[in-house]
């Protein structure tokens, strides 16, 4: 068993690609992407904003895609834990620690005790969120134990132990 991490995948949000760069089927290309990473005993940590379009089956999709998903609620994610639970996620919440990393999607100041890394998303490949954390001290301070997970270069979910040795490596 792999973990994998991902972040704002933003299914059936056409805007993606007209502020983002995504290509025009990104969603076919983000599900092929992420089946062909991601095994079907592996799991995948998603940190937040899975899909924007209304009417998308969200039941569907998340039996399309491998692994055992838990979700960290993002700021497009507008329903209760139980119903992302409910349409195929193993657990959802607004953040979790794991070996004594935060995951969650927007960084999270100050850390909990006993976390040394946040690994989020938000933020995407750009800086159209800066505004959000411009006068935040602790995030500006502390700024090596942030690591962003964002997908518009890959459309595909990260390995959770390669992310975690970049974030070693960089400290």
């Amino acid at each position: 068993m792999k973990i994998y991490v991902i972040a704002d995948t933003h299914f059936g949000h056409a805007n993606m690609v007209k502020y983002h760069n995504r290509p025009e089927q990104f969603d076919r290309n983000l599900a092929e992407n992420w089946n062909a990473v991601v095994g079907k005993g592996d799991v995948v940590f998603h940190l937040g904003d899975v899909a924007l379009r209304r009417d998308l089956d969200m039941a569907r999709l998340m039996t399309k895609l491998n692994g055992r998903k838990v979700l960290c609620l993002g700021n497009h994610d507008k329903q209760k834990p139980e119903w992302y639970m409910e349409q195929g996620f193993a657990f959802a919440c607004t953040y979790y620690v794991f070996k004594g990393v935060c995951f969650s999607h927007k960084p999270i100041t100050p850390l909990p005790p006993g976390c040394t890394l946040n690994v989020h998303g938000h933020f995407h490949s750009d800086n159209h969120r800066d505004h959000e954390y411009a006068e935040d001290y602790y995030y500006h301070r502390h700024r090596y134990r942030y690591r962003l997970v964002q997908i518009e270069d890959t459309l595909a979910p990260v390995a959770l132990d390669e992310l975690l040795e970049t974030a070693k490596s960089s400290v």
